[in-house]
């Protein structure tokens, strides 16, 4: 079911994105204009 819950479903509170999706797209957003110090 973790898996379902995590990867499957969509979440209201994610903008019905699945936290999945949600984490990739926020792994994408914040690499594309990081800086390292």
């Amino acid at each position: 079911w973790r898996t379902h819950y995590n990867e499957v479903r969509p979440h209201s509170s994610l903008q019905y994105q699945t936290p999945a999706d949600f984490r990739r797209a926020s792994e994408r957003s914040s690499t594309t204009g990081a800086v390292n110090l």
